[in-house]
C-alpha cells in the first residue's frame, strides 16, 4: 500500500501488532463503560474498575510491561466476569455487551502471551 504523502509502501502491521491494537482498544472500551456506569449511577465501585483497565494500559505503554501481565489481565477480566454474575448480574445489558468485549480481550491477551513468552 502506498503511503499519503510519500508515495512508498509502508509496511502492513503484523498480526503481533493487530493484536496488540485490539486488546489495548477492548481495554479502553472497557474502562470507559465502567467509568460511565460508575458517573450515571454513583456507584464508585464501576469507576474502580474502568481505573484498573486505565493503569493496565498505562502499565502496558510503560518499560515495566512484562508478557505475565498478559496472563494477569486475562485473570482479572475472569474473575470480574464471576464477581457480576455471583452479584446477580446488575445492569445486564450492558454487562452483556462489556461481556463480548471482555471475551475478544481475553482471545486477544492470552494470544499475546503465547506469542510474546515464546
Amino acid at each position: 500500500m502506498a503511503g499519503p504523502i510519500t508515495g512508498q509502501r509502508t509496511p502492513s502491521p503484523t498480526r503481533r501488532e493487530m493484536l496488540r491494537w485490539v486488546a489495548v482498544g477492548s481495554a479502553l472500551l472497557i474502562a470507559a463503560v465502567n467509568v460511565g456506569l460508575g458517573m450515571v449511577t454513583g456507584d464508585p465501585v464501576f469507576a474502580l474498575v474502568g481505573a484498573t483497565y486505565g493503569f493496565g494500559v498505562a502499565l502496558y505503554l510503560s518499560p515495566l510491561w512484562r508478557p505475565v501481565c498478559y496472563a494477569l489481565a486475562a485473570l482479572h477480566t475472569g474473575v470480574l466476569g464471576v464477581l457480576w454474575v455471583l452479584d446477580g448480574m446488575p445492569h445486564r445489558a450492558t454487562g452483556l455487551a462489556v461481556g463480548v468485549v471482555a471475551t475478544v480481550f481475553v482471545v486477544t491477551v492470552l494470544s499475546l502471551f503465547v506469542t510474546e513468552r515464546s
